[in-house]
């Protein structure tokens, strides 16, 4: 057998395609060996805190 035997799946975003995208990699006959979620996420740290209320500062 040549080609692709094993995966390391990278997915990004919510929804039921993740799922089906996956399943139907590994119904194909590739093993996957690891999912890793790459999806960006919004966190209000304390830099980005102040940011905000200097440019709101600003805007007024």
């Amino acid at each position: 057998m040549q080609g692709l035997r094993r995966v390391k799946v990278y997915v990004k975003g919510p929804g039921q395609g993740r799922e089906s995208a996956i399943r139907t990699i590994h119904n194909t006959g590739i093993i996957v060996t690891e999912i890793v979620d790459v999806t960006p996420f919004h966190t209000m740290d304390v830099d980005h805190q102040k940011r905000e209320e200097f440019n709101s500062f600003i805007l007024r």
